[in-house]
């Protein structure tokens, strides 16, 4: 019982970081500043019963509707103060135990897509860093029960033009199978507990004999990352993050780029 107990703890505790790992993401694509608090823009008014709609749909994780309520909103400066003020609200009532976890990251992954589409509209015929010709995998144990930040990830990686093998709650037999029929650039390998540590290196080793890319950097994320990265080097990865945004950052930097006009992501 107490076991049950422990990992409904943890199932917890890896919902809320990503949450706030999602929230934060938000926060730096409205505003450009990682973690920054949420500012008004002086001298635009908003439309409460269109931020009540809007946050109604996103709660219910209802992403087209909201997505097409969003598009309405042609103004700029007038969209992203109304999504501020859906994101406000639906931290507040979280905050306030008005919503339940669920409904908070339902809520939060709906902003969250609807982020990315608009990035995706505005850069359109401007110059862009693209990797469409990067393939990640990104492996997330058989035996973790969330994949919350593997999700996110995914979504990132497409939307940045990447080719993405999603490989959710599989065995490393799997895995094994993926890496060494396809190459694969980047290895992108989401931990969400303290016991999937053990035997991961052995995992990674393996990943890196078997890879048809003898070249293929891995990567090591998720809520079970805490500290600094040389604390993980028993692991054998190129690197170790804690954070989404992070594991991006270091995957575009382990594969080579190339420009192009437009943005080019995956659906």
């Amino acid at each position: 019982m107490s076991g049950s107990v422990g990992l409904q703890n943890r199932e917890c505790r890896e919902s809320v970081n990503w949450v706030q790992t999602v929230l934060s993401n938000i926060k730096s694509v409205l505003f450009g500043v990682a973690g920054s608090e949420l500012r008004s823009v002086p001298g635009v008014s908003i439309d409460a019963e269109l931020v009540e709609q809007m946050y109604e749909l996103a709660v219910a994780s209802e992403f087209r509707q909201f997505r097409k309520l969003s598009q309405s909103i042609k103004n700029e400066i007038i969209w992203t103060n109304h999504i501020q003020a859906v994101v406000e609200r639906i931290e507040r009532f979280w905050l306030a135990d008005d919503i339940t976890l669920l409904q908070t990251i339902d809520a939060f992954w709906t902003v969250h897509r609807t982020l990315d589409g608009r990035k995706g509209q505005t850069s359109t015929g401007q110059v862009n860093f693209t990797n469409s010709a990067a393939c990640v995998a990104i492996y997330v144990p058989s035996e973790e029960h969330h994949s919350f930040g593997a999700q996110l990830l995914l979504d990132q990686l497409n939307s940045h033009g990447f080719d993405v093998v999603p490989l959710f709650q599989r065995t490393a037999n799997d895995m094994f199978d993926v890496v060494s029929e396809r190459h694969i650039d980047v290895l992108a390998v989401s931990i969400g507990y303290d016991l999937s540590l053990a035997g991961l290196a052995d995992t990674i080793s393996e990943a890196r004999l078997v890879s048809a890319n003898p070249r293929m950097a891995v990567i090591v994320g998720g809520c079970a990352i805490n500290g600094a990265d040389e604390s993980y080097d028993f692991l054998n990865a190129d690197k170790v993050v804690a954070k989404s945004e992070d594991a991006l950052w270091h995957i575009t930097s382990a594969v080579p780029t190339r420009t192009q006009k437009g943005h080019h992501g995956h659906a």
